[in-house]
């Protein structure tokens, strides 16, 4: 992938916005570079033979060769995704969204929100197959949306080390704030900093680092 500064260039060259956002970065006005064509590509997803099997959002997936896509761990939460093939205008901003980013994109995973109840909860883009060292990219098309992102585990911010605590007459034991695991799990209001305005025709983009450590959600 390309760097933050190779990414502001471009941005500046096709007459786009670019800005970071706790290590992701967001492109805005995408449209422009693909000759006009975002109309039409809203228009042919919309289209689309969506899978709705859930009332939070519809989905579909599109990929180069015939894949298989699951996530959830429990039963009830365990849902499995054939792809199908690539429509011809997705497939060309996939393409193009490669050679702008320096990325290897082959899939595409598409949700559609029908109004502002329907949303994608907390997730972290990594079931088996993916290939972690590459980003993600967010295309946002429609009505504008947040997303936010949150670290998966943060230090604890109580004075201990490796969860280990030096408590009264010299006994050693576990960090009360952090049960004894040394980092805690944010939990609680999303702070505004955490959460990114995605106008219409925008790109959101997670560098591989930012991935691995954070998960995202669309509000």
């Amino acid at each position: 992938m390309k760097t933050t500064k190779q990414l502001k260039s471009l941005a500046a060259r096709m007459g786009t916005s670019f800005s970071t956002h706790c290590g992701t970065h967001l492109i805005t006005d995408y449209g422009k570079p693909v000759d006009g064509e975002l109309d039409a590509i809203t228009s042919e997803v919309l289209a689309l033979d969506w899978i709705t099997k859930k009332t939070a959002r519809h989905e579909y997936f599109m990929s180069h060769q015939k894949r298989v896509y699951s996530y959830g761990d429990s039963p009830s939460g365990h849902e499995v995704y054939y792809s199908r093939e690539f429509s011809t205008l997705v497939k060309g901003l996939m393409d193009h969204l490669n050679e702008s980013l320096g990325a290897k994109f082959n899939a595409c995973f598409l949700n559609r929100y029908d109004d502002e109840h329907q949303h994608l909860g907390w997730h972290a883009d990594d079931f088996d197959g993916m290939d972690l060292e590459e980003p993600i990219a967010v295309v946002s098309l429609g009505e504008t949306r947040e997303i936010w992102v949150k670290p998966n585990a943060e230090p604890c911010p109580a004075p201990c080390l490796g969860g280990r605590m030096r408590y009264g007459m010299g006994d050693v034991g576990d960090c009360i704030t952090c049960g004894g695991v040394g980092f805690i799990t944010p939990k609680g209001e999303v702070p505004m900093d955490r959460r990114i305005t995605l106008p219409p025709a925008s790109v959101f983009i997670m560098p591989p680092t930012i991935r691995k450590r954070t998960r995202r959600g669309v509000s």
